[in-house]
């Protein structure tokens, strides 16, 4: 028997066989490509969160130590003011107040009920995620007790969202974080 060049005991792949196998591989890669940004648009998210809370925790706690950045002469510590320079209602942004340039959220000392400047802290929120109030309300703590000045007994509430998801930050009259 003679042998020809297209013997059928030669090794090696197909085209066909090379295309599907890539292919699967392609497919595969976007499924883990997605799932990685979909996890890190959540580390996001709760980032921010974990990074408000962290501000409002700051402003209590300076505020019952009675810590501060010295008051300008002659006016009296009243304590420690986390203000949200925007927030959105609905689709509808909402401008809070003056801030710090490129803020949108900071920590500010108050002295004689006066906001003293510069901001003690001044943070921003990453792309996409964003704070949504129905007014713009500004969590000031009393410095005798660190509870909520002005707030009465209703639990103010801000929802953080971003990227589909929500989580929702709730402060007490009590000063107390959630």
């Amino acid at each position: 028997m003679k042998h020809t060049a297209f013997s059928h005991n030669q090794k090696g792949f197909t085209l066909i066989e090379l295309i599907v196998v890539f292919s699967i591989m392609s497919i595969l890669a976007l499924i883990g490509i997605a799932g990685f940004v979909t996890y890190s648009r959540v580390q996001a998210l709760n980032n921010a969160v974990a990074d408000i809370k962290t501000i409002l925790a700051s402003a209590r706690s300076y505020t019952g130590s009675q810590v501060s950045t010295t008051c300008p002469s002659g006016q009296s510590f009243t304590g420690y003011q986390v203000r949200f320079c925007t927030t959105y209602s609905g689709s509808t942004k909402q401008v809070c107040g003056q801030c710090s340039a490129n803020a949108d959220y900071e920590l500010d000392l108050v002295c004689n009920n006066t906001i003293v400047y510069p901001s003690v802290v001044t943070k921003r929120l990453p792309a996409g995620v964003r704070v949504n109030g129905t007014l713009c309300q500004n969590f000031q703590f009393n410095p005798i007790s660190s509870s909520v000045v002005g707030s009465g007994n209703i639990i103010v509430q801000y929802n953080i969202t971003g990227y589909v998801k929500s989580q929702t930050i709730s402060v007490t009259s009590a000063g107390l974080i959630q």
